[in-house]
């Protein structure tokens, strides 16, 4: 089949629009961790939010909103955040050990330590979760 130039243009057009359509989400979600960068966390919400609404299986959109939320002292709503990124992907290690974090910082030792726990289960190569032997224990002491 032969397109003349402007077919071929307004092909081209609207494949594009059909990927930037698609990927609303993800531009929403750059655009969410840029803000966050830069320190304007208002923004992030908006953006982590519109992603959200965009694409409403986003844990990633869940998460990091709910990191947001965290540094900004609002547990309740970061851990709602967290619970519905790991209700979408219930092996997101990152979302468990954010949520526990929250949970340590309320005083929810069991809570936090259940949370850190499955987060080694699902990634037991997990950076942040791989603390050398003495701050290891000093953590389970100070969680104990």
């Amino acid at each position: 089949m032969k397109f003349n130039l402007l077919g071929k243009a307004l092909i081209a057009f609207c494949s594009t629009a059909a990927f930037a359509y698609a990927n609303s989400a993800v531009v929403a979600f750059d655009r969410g961790l840029t803000a966050d960068i830069s320190g304007n966390f208002q923004e992030a919400i908006k953006q982590f939010s519109i992603a959200i609404k965009e694409d409403s299986n986003y844990a990633y959109a869940y998460n990091n909103r709910g990191v947001i939320y965290r540094s900004l002292g609002d547990h309740n709503k970061a851990i709602e955040d967290y619970n519905q990124a790991i209700k979408i992907d219930p092996t997101f290690a990152y979302a468990y050990y954010n949520r526990g974090l929250v949970y340590y910082n309320l005083g929810n030792k069991s809570k936090a330590i259940a949370d850190f726990t499955q987060a080694t289960k699902i990634d037991p190569n997990y950076r942040r979760l791989q603390p050398s032997a003495r701050d290891r224990s000093e953590l389970f002491r100070r969680l104990q």
